[in-house]
């Protein structure tokens, strides 16, 4: 029996529906989430600093930046130390079901990234704690 890896839209729209902040009630669709759209996902998180709806907007930016941290979204760049003191218990326990097993698209292209403390993470990102890639 093969498995078969989850379409990385699926997954994304998935994680999302799963942050309370992002749910909308009983048939309504929320911007970007459902269809899969990061770029109206970004815009509306944007028009959350208007309505001063800090949680939602981490949540959008976290989604965000699982979906493509190498993207600069022009609703900001997600900060979990930020997320934590906005979020409601849901949303940390989303984030925290997430965080036990990370996974990350690229964009639809999804992928694990390597550890910094691995081989292959010093390799790509340099000793550990210098801050500058090794040769």
């Amino acid at each position: 029996m093969t498995k078969t890896k989850p379409d990385p839209v699926t997954r994304i729209q998935a994680l999302a529906r799963s942050f309370p902040a992002l749910s909308g009630a009983p048939g309504v669709i929320l911007p970007g989430i459902d269809p899969w759209d990061p770029d109206r996902l970004d815009a509306w998180a944007g028009e959350m600093v208007a309505h001063q709806a800090w949680g939602r907007r981490s949540a959008a930016l976290f989604i965000l930046s699982v979906w493509d941290n190498d993207q600069t979204w022009a609703s900001g760049r997600f900060d979990p130390v930020w997320a934590m003191g906005k979020w409601a218990d849901g949303d940390r326990a989303a984030f925290a079901a997430w965080a036990a097993a990370p996974w990350w698209s690229d964009g639809g292209n999804a992928v694990r990234r390597p550890r910094r403390d691995s081989r292959e993470g010093r390799e790509r990102f340099g000793r550990a704690g210098s801050g500058t890639k090794t040769p």
